[in-house]
């Protein structure tokens, strides 16, 4: 079960309790051994409900889940893609449920959002130029959280202002653009991947309002076509899609009947199916 924040993981894990259903949250915010030792469970079927934020990353191959579910939307289709292709990896049915809210829509924005401020990324600039420098000492002087700073460092290295030496030393480049400049620079190549995320919300949010063939969509997203009909999504099963046929329900591992979900095949895309409801 997939959550946007490490709250809602944790708050859905304690109503999933209180209902008796044996579950577990997963997010970047536990230790270490934490994580580890939860994951171990689940692959190990000692677990049967994980709720994850996207921290539950590609790694994961656990051939019999038979659930996929997002309760929130995912910030785009690429994402979303990846995370139901988890399910029914051993050719059993499986089934996936993405539950939305207009509101999602505006989280995902938020997290696309947060540029950074140009009076720091100019600050950032100029002290580096003062001389090769340890990011430790480059904290010390700034007074920046050690995340942000990171991620200063990474944009003024993308625009060619800072290089990263050996032990992660920083010095600047050869024909690096000034402070101002570069502080320019970082800013714009921010806006254009916000820009980007923002289509991508856009494209997640009309994939889930769709009337149509859910398989193809998902399809012509990644430039592919499909000749019919996927016959396993829900538009199809209620009829809305085009050459579209109801199919008799299969039961599903764990007493639910669903359509017929193939599990996922190298080069097809994985399990397409799914109820999208507006509203959790």
């Amino acid at each position: 079960m997939y959550a946007p924040t490490r709250a809602a993981t944790e708050h859905l894990t304690g109503r999933l309790r209180e209902a008796g259903v044996e579950a577990v949250a997963f997010h970047a915010g536990l230790a270490a051994g934490e994580r580890d030792r939860r994951y171990t469970d689940f692959m190990a079927d000692r677990t049967p409900v994980m709720v994850a934020t996207s921290a539950f990353g590609m790694g994961v191959d656990k051939p019999n889940i038979r659930w996929v579910f997002h309760t929130a939307l995912p910030d785009s289709p690429d994402s979303y893609l990846q995370e139901i292709g988890r399910a029914g990896r051993d050719g059993a049915p499986a089934r996936t449920l993405l539950l939305f809210r207009p509101e999602d829509v505006a989280l995902q924005r938020f997290f696309a959002g947060g540029a950074p401020e140009r009076t720091e990324l100019t600050a950032l600039a100029a002290a580096v130029r003062e001389g090769p420098v340890s990011r430790k000492a480059l904290a010390e002087r700034t007074g920046l959280p050690a995340r942000r700073l990171t991620h200063l460092i990474t944009l003024l290295e993308q625009v060619g202002a800072v290089r990263v030496g050996k032990g992660g030393r920083l010095s600047v480049p050869r024909n690096a653009p000034s402070p101002a400049e570069a502080a320019g620079l970082a800013l714009g190549q921010v806006e254009r991947h916000q820009t980007v995320r923002g289509s991508r919300i856009d494209m997640m949010l009309q994939y889930a309002e769709r009337q149509t063939c859910r398989g193809r969509a998902l399809l012509a997203y990644f430039g592919e076509q499909m000749s019919s009909a996927c016959r396993h999504c829900d538009n199809c099963d209620a009829g809305t899609a085009d050459n579209a046929q109801r199919r008799p329900p299969v039961r599903v591992p764990g007493g639910c009947e669903a359509p017929a979900i193939p599990g996922e095949q190298r080069g097809t895309p994985p399990g397409m199916g799914g109820r999208h409801g507006d509203g959790l």
